[in-house]
């Protein structure tokens, strides 16, 4: 299946899909916006016409079969073979007329308001709609962090709950062996002076 563009003015941001409704009848859904924009009688061999754009189906053999779809993205990897031509800055056309040379630079003026300029698929200027990208991912990233920092707080408080409850306060234990090696040794002492006391009480017997 190829596509190709065939008019730049018509062609919008836009993705589509291309859905046989039957082998031999199809409709073109504009997934932005969700709607049916395009349906046909499909011919094998025979583009697709849309909003610019050409699709041609190549069957490979087989027919298309009902539910068969293709999503068209006119802008995906549009710029991945672009590069920077020229060299000398003397061969940009910055001027719009030749005759008002040297000086003229109407055109990089008129090139430099595009950035400021309002364009329609963006729903506002190059501009704003770069600094809502910067700001959408600034916000994103703040709110990432905080939740880093939350989660790694929450950790640590219920660690130490753990530990409250579970833990071993090896100060407080070593003062409770002390306690009842006294304890023992005090007892010790009791029973042998009770022994002793009995001895005398039988010698006197």
């Amino acid at each position: 299946t190829s596509a190709t563009i065939t008019s730049f003015n018509s062609l919008v941001l836009h993705e589509y899909e291309i859905e046989f409704t039957t082998p031999t009848t199809y409709q073109v859904k504009d997934l932005d916006t969700d709607t049916v924009i395009s349906s046909g009688t499909y011919t094998s061999g025979s583009p697709i016409w849309f909003k610019g754009i050409s699709v041609t189906i190549e069957n490979s053999g087989g027919t298309p079969q009902t539910g068969d779809s293709f999503v068209i993205s006119p802008f995906e990897n549009a710029v991945d073979d672009f590069s920077v031509s020229l060299t000398d800055t003397d061969q940009v056309a910055a001027a719009s007329d030749s005759a008002a040379l040297p000086g003229d630079n109407t055109n990089a003026l008129e090139i430099i308001n595009i950035y400021n300029s309002d364009i329609t698929e963006l729903d506002s200027t190059l501009a704003d709609f770069y600094s809502s990208i910067v700001s959408d991912v600034g916000v994103l990233s703040a709110a990432s962090q905080d939740s880093v920092k939350f989660e790694e707080t929450l950790m640590e408080e219920l660690n130490s709950r753990r530990e409250a409850l579970s833990g071993v306060n090896l100060d407080e234990e070593a003062a409770n062996l002390i306690r009842y090696q006294k304890a023992f040794e005090a007892a010790t002492r009791l029973i042998q002076l009770t022994d002793q006391l009995t001895e005398e009480v039988l010698k006197l017997v």
